[in-house]
């Protein structure tokens, strides 16, 4: 799917001269999350589990569309995500984090698409956490917060128009929380996979 994205957006982005800038660009992500919980007591019984777990994947997911604003800046909005899951005996339980806003790329360099750039996203934080307990599943939806992220990356174009590789690493948090004050937020790194197309 990625590699039939490259290539489509490749083939529209080719359009322009070598010294032109594309108007658009879509950003897809997939990176290694380094979360921690608020309060202590939550991260203190987390880490518990994750000691004695069979599987621990914790994932960070990045959609976004930008708009060009000039030759080092790009603007759009994002959905920017992470999951955090482990298996134990067959139980299963999940935090799913999400940042839906404004991101910015500013790149250092006389062109975007090309060299080191500096990320920033700040919008709505919202997420959830889910379980599943001898085949009984529940679920807990967080009160929504303030979310956002500053990340530092580093783009390789990809000789096909515009496109780019833009492994980066993101440092972010999430003010999410729930009423009873057991769960009061996240914030992490992220080590980021991603592609501009």
């Amino acid at each position: 799917m990625i590699i039939w994205l490259v290539i489509l957006t490749g083939s529209w982005n080719g359009a322009y001269a070598d010294d032109e800038v594309a108007s658009w660009f879509i950003e897809l992500g997939l990176g290694y999350s380094i979360p921690s919980y608020g309060p202590d007591s939550f991260q203190t019984s987390w880490d518990r589990d994750i000691s004695i777990s069979d599987t621990h994947i914790p994932i960070a997911l990045d959609f976004a569309i930008y708009a060009t604003i000039n030759d080092k800046l790009l603007l759009g909005v994002t959905l920017y995500g992470t999951v955090d899951y482990i298996e134990l005996n067959g139980s299963t339980e999940q935090i799913n984090t999400y940042l839906l806003g404004l991101v910015t790329q500013y790149y250092l360099t006389d062109h975007v698409t090309k060299g080191l750039f500096i990320k920033t996203a700040l919008g709505l934080g919202f997420g959830k956490f889910s379980a599943l307990v001898s085949g009984s599943s529940s679920s807990l939806n967080f009160d929504s917060g303030l979310a956002g992220l500053i990340g530092l990356g580093y783009a390789f174009p990809l000789g096909m128009g515009h496109t780019a590789f833009t492994p980066g690493i993101d440092f972010y948090f999430n003010t999410l929380s729930t009423s009873s004050g057991s769960f009061t937020g996240v914030y992490g790194i992220n080590f980021m996979l991603n592609f501009l197309l």
